[in-house]
């Protein structure tokens, strides 16, 4: 081999090193969210709502909203992977939203809308349980109900201990805040 050859060789060999050398660890970087949380009803900010972040069935990070609704979690992140973000608050219903970035961010924005959560009237029967959207004897009320058999309490509680809380959308707009709507029924004033 001519000396060349060989040096043309050291050369490429000293290049392919320092390129090893430089290319970045794709480990986990800590990565920062802004979460803001809303009212969906009005869109008020939702001061003290809890945001968790979870990620491979592990909690990444979890804080309390400000008064302005707003709040920054940190976290580890490996791009590429998905995230859950959920934000909850007493007397609202539950709302999450996937996420994930195939680069690390240098910033990135969430925005939850939590709906209200509408007290219920529970009656219970030797065969069902009913929980009714307002007072018994109102027409056209919104309605859930299920087998008795299906209700499992803990050993500790009877079913005095049983509270209902029924949410119903009462807009178009509403029904898009659902976290997870199963089925749609429209009645028939509207």
């Amino acid at each position: 081999m001519s000396s060349h050859r060989i040096s043309c060789l050291l050369l490429f060999l000293s290049v392919w090193e320092a390129q090893a050398k430089s290319l970045p660890d794709q480990g986990a970087f800590e990565v920062q969210i802004k979460v803001q949380v809303f009212d969906n009803s009005d869109l008020s900010p939702l001061a003290g709502a809890q945001v968790e972040v979870q990620g491979n069935q592990t909690l990444l990070a979890s804080s309390h909203a400000g008064t302005d609704g707003v709040v920054r979690v940190s976290f580890l992140y490996r791009a590429g992977t998905w995230v859950i973000i959920t934000a909850s608050k007493q007397d609202y219903i539950t709302n999450s939203v996937p996420w994930h970035s195939s680069r690390i961010p240098l910033y990135a924005s969430v925005s939850l809308y939590l709906l209200v959560e509408r007290p219920g009237t529970l009656i219970l029967y030797d065969d069902v349980l009913q929980v009714l959207s307002g007072s018994p004897g109102a027409r056209n009320q919104p309605l859930v109900q299920l087998q008795r058999k299906s209700i499992q309490l803990p050993p500790s509680s009877n079913y005095t201990a049983l509270s209902a809380a029924l949410t119903t959308a009462r807009s178009q707009y509403e029904i898009g805040g659902f976290p997870f709507l199963l089925g749609q029924e429209t009645n028939s004033s509207g």
